[in-house]
């Protein structure tokens, strides 16, 4: 992993890059990754490559029953948006 390492809590790291704004059901989510699982990362064992390779079925199957829509982000767009300089507060429970 050549990124960056942010801490998004006291406890709580994730990479700096990539960003990720992702839409579903009319709802925005910004994310960023926490992890990277890269088949082609030179050593890694045929065990972690067999593990990335769940992870990409997973992720194929999901995509599939529950489609949502996402971009990657540019940092610099995420840090201007006003909106994202405070965290909103839950909704209340129905």
């Amino acid at each position: 992993m050549d990124s960056d390492i942010v801490h998004v809590t006291k406890r709580t790291e994730a990479l700096g890059s990539p960003n990720f704004v992702i839409e579903q059901n009319g709802r925005l989510y910004v994310a960023v990754a926490v992890l990277e699982y890269d088949p082609d990362s030179p050593g890694i064992s045929a065990e972690q490559r067999e593990g990335v390779a769940q992870i990409r079925r997973m992720f194929e199957r999901a995509a599939k029953e529950a489609p949502l829509t996402g971009a990657e982000l540019d940092p610099s767009w995420i840090a201007s948006a006003g909106c994202m300089n405070t965290i909103p507060k839950p909704r209340p429970k129905r």
